[in-house]
């Protein structure tokens, strides 16, 4: 249930449910037999390739979860990646805090559009030192 659902936000668990299958096939690999071994080493080939390219996000929406925040990240990264766990986590975290830095400079936009329109007596009164989005969701 956790995947899927059109009345439901799940972006922040797919990651830990995701993970979870990495690792049943990472120990099929390993401690599996015969057809399941050969099954998941198949899998595992398939899910390495999107693994590669949505990791990182589904990772960063579990980060902003306060119900997660790093720590699951940095468990899972390292139950995945073993030792190279501490090359892969410092690459999450910086690509997290670019993603922070964008997100303040559209703020500090935001903050100046919204300046503006207030000035020109449009829908936003925003203070000095209150935050634009806040405004918004309230409307």
């Amino acid at each position: 249930m956790s995947f899927s659902g059109s009345k439901y936000r799940t972006s922040n668990l797919y990651f830990p449910n995701v993970v979870r299958v990495k690792l049943v096939l990472k120990e099929e690999m390993e401690k599996g037999y015969g057809f399941m071994k050969s099954m998941a080493t198949r899998m595992s080939a398939k899910f390495e390739k999107y693994w590669a390219e949505f990791s990182t996000i589904m990772a960063i929406s579990t980060i902003l979860d306060p119900r997660y925040k790093f720590q699951f990240a940095e468990w899972a990264y390292k139950r995945d990646y073993g030792d190279s766990y501490e090359i892969e986590l410092p690459l999450l975290k910086y690509k997290l805090f670019c993603l922070l830095d964008e997100y303040t400079k559209s703020l500090n936009g935001l903050h100046s559009a919204t300046v503006l329109s207030s000035s020109t007596s449009h829908a936003f009164n925003v203070e000095e030192g209150s935050n634009p989005l806040m405004e918004v969701y309230s409307l």
